[in-house]
């Protein structure tokens, strides 16, 4: 059971991280559209090169646990928007 003053960690975990590469592939592959985009070499300053989520404390205070994949989670997101 949560705490008061608790902060907890939301996100995808391991099983549901990805790159916004690999979004966008998973995009184009739902749509059968090609993005535009374009990469640049320098990063972003303040931009994280990898984050996943670590879920246990949620887990642990909650009666919770992630229902749908990333895949389905940006399926259902594209769909709404087609």
């Amino acid at each position: 059971m949560p705490k008061n003053g608790e902060v907890y960690n939301i996100g995808g975990g391991r099983d549901n991280s990805c790159s916004i590469l690999e979004a966008i592939k998973i995009i184009e592959n739902y749509t059968k559209v090609e993005m535009n985009y374009t990469v640049k070499e320098q990063n972003r300053i303040g931009d994280h090169q990898w984050y996943i989520s670590n879920l246990g404390k949620l887990y642990t205070h909650f009666d919770w646990q992630i229902k749908y994949t990333l895949k389905e989670t940006i399926e259902e997101i594209v769909g709404r928007y087609k």
